[in-house]
């Protein structure tokens, strides 16, 4: 009975997590409340506090387990197996997965959401906070890998990291958003040509 029983709160979680998911995405943040969550999930308000303490906490853990997806981004860039290859290597196939992360629709939705915040005047500072460390974090992937391959001589010596990793994260987002927003349906189809291009224009971002 006891198993049941967590199995259920389990399940229970999880439905107000989904649900969370999807109306922050159709709403956005700023306008979806935990009452909004409740009638949606079938469940009471009060079940809601039993499992977060607030609205705050219930965004701050879906994050996290949209970030821990097997189908995410962040975990597909941590599978590369880089033992082989070279930091341009690494980089190419890291840029190679976004190809498969934006087929998953919850990737989709988690970038809406995560956009939502950022640029638009929602959240509270804690949750702003988040989501830009989490950004900066996975963009310092960017000029880290630039940086590997100039000084293995896979870029020339002149070129500047960071002009060269500004205009990848730029381009890259763009390119993100395009697809996420319906503005290009088949961009994913020409992910590898576009990545291609993309890093042949990096020896031209020197000092």
């Amino acid at each position: 009975m006891v198993r049941k029983t967590r199995e259920e709160a389990l399940k229970t979680k999880q439905n107000i997590m989904d649900v969370a998911k999807q109306l922050f995405c159709e709403k956005g943040y700023e306008k979806t409340n935990l009452s909004d969550i409740a009638d949606v999930a079938g469940v009471t308000r009060g079940a809601i506090y039993w499992y977060f303490q607030n609205k705050d906490d219930l965004f701050i853990e879906l994050c996290k387990d949209m970030i821990d997806a097997d189908t995410n981004l962040f975990h597909l860039v941590e599978a590369i197996n880089r033992d082989n290859l070279s930091p341009l290597q690494s980089l190419r196939e890291w840029l190679y997965t976004i190809n498969e992360s934006l087929r998953c629709k919850d990737n989709i939705l988690f970038i809406k959401i995560i956009n939502n915040v950022l640029w638009g005047n929602h959240g509270s500072k804690r949750i702003k906070k988040m989501l830009r460390d989490i950004n900066s974090d996975f963009n310092k992937n960017y000029l880290l890998l630039i940086k590997d391959a100039i000084k293995k001589k896979e870029l020339p010596e002149n070129v500047d990291p960071v002009k060269a990793s500004n205009f990848l994260c730029s381009v890259i987002t763009g390119y993100i958003m395009q697809y996420v927003d319906g503005a290009q349906s088949d961009i994913v189809d020409f992910n590898k040509p576009l990545v291609d291009m993309f890093i042949e224009q990096l020896p031209k971002f020197i000092f």
